[in-house]
């Protein structure tokens, strides 16, 4: 399942709201994975195979390099962080993309839904 939570800002304005996006994430679920590509559809067939839940698109970026750049701040945010989920990624993000032009999406992949939920706590 792919689901589009796109942050409309340029970036580097951007990363405050990723890195806000990407905790939420890692508060939900138990596996997060961070990752960039020019086709969201072919590489959630080729993730989903590996038992992944979803895919979420959550930037939009006109660039090869700008959406390693965004990939690779957040995989460093991440790993900063005192964060007790560690994201899955073992490199430090855009290998193999290329700097071309045209769009690319940043994109968080997530598995193994958490038992209670932010609002399940907040309530009880």
């Amino acid at each position: 399942m792919i689901e589009e939570n796109i942050v409309p800002a340029p970036f580097p304005a951007a990363l405050a709201e990723l890195e806000q996006k990407l905790n939420g994430y890692r508060y939900a679920w138990k596996r997060v994975y961070v990752g960039i590509t020019r086709s969201p559809e072919a590489r959630w067939e080729q993730h989903a195979q590996d038992g992944w839940h979803k895919m979420a698109l959550v930037y939009r970026a006109f660039s090869g390099g700008i959406a390693r750049d965004v990939e690779r701040h957040l995989i460093d945010y991440s790993r900063r962080c005192d964060f007790t989920l560690e994201l899955t990624n073992l490199g430090l993000g855009g290998e193999g993309l290329r700097d071309a032009p045209g769009i690319c999406f940043v994109y968080i992949l997530v598995a193994d839904r958490r038992g209670v939920t932010l609002r399940q706590r907040r309530a009880g």
